[in-house]
């Protein structure tokens, strides 16, 4: 009786096998990766998934003017506030991008908004209100967003 292992094997089937082997064990991670996202395993006791967002707001506006202090208190105390009274955090940043109309890299003090919220399409779509409203209210370009599902407890 023949030995079915690659052990006994030379040559191209050899290698065919073994780069099957190899395959399916390089792939195994990635079917995994589907099941790890829908149940994470979160640190710390009492911790659960939820929708981490980080607003980039500049302060800089057409014609050479700026977002206020009393107009960006406003701003959150009317916009962002109602949409998420259970808390968020806010801090000062300087930041830079490329601004495709004038083709050049802008510089400018900016805010940065962090919301955690239970992730939902109701907190997807207020997120969105806050940056259209922003963008509409001190004539941005531009919002940056940036998202990711991470686990935390409050």
């Amino acid at each position: 009786m023949r030995n079915r292992t690659t052990r006994g094997l030379r040559g191209p089937r050899r290698s065919r096998i073994l780069g099957i082997v190899l395959a399916a064990i390089c792939m195994m991670p990635l079917n995994l990766r589907g099941a790890w996202a829908d149940s994470p395993q979160c640190a710390f006791p009492g911790q659960t998934q939820m929708l981490l967002v980080q607003l980039f707001m500049g302060l800089d506006m057409p014609g050479n003017t700026t977002v206020t202090a009393k107009a960006w208190d406003e701003f959150l105390a009317s916009v962002v506030t109602p949409r998420f009274p259970d808390g968020l955090t806010v801090y000062d940043a300087y930041g830079q991008w490329w601004n495709p109309q004038t083709r050049s890299i802008a510089k400018e003090d900016s805010k940065v908004i962090v919301i955690v919220v239970a992730d939902s399409q109701s907190a997807r779509a207020r997120v969105s209100e806050v940056s259209d409203a922003y963008k509409t209210e001190f004539r941005q370009i531009s919002v940056g967003i940036v998202s990711s599902l991470t686990c935390a407890s409050f």
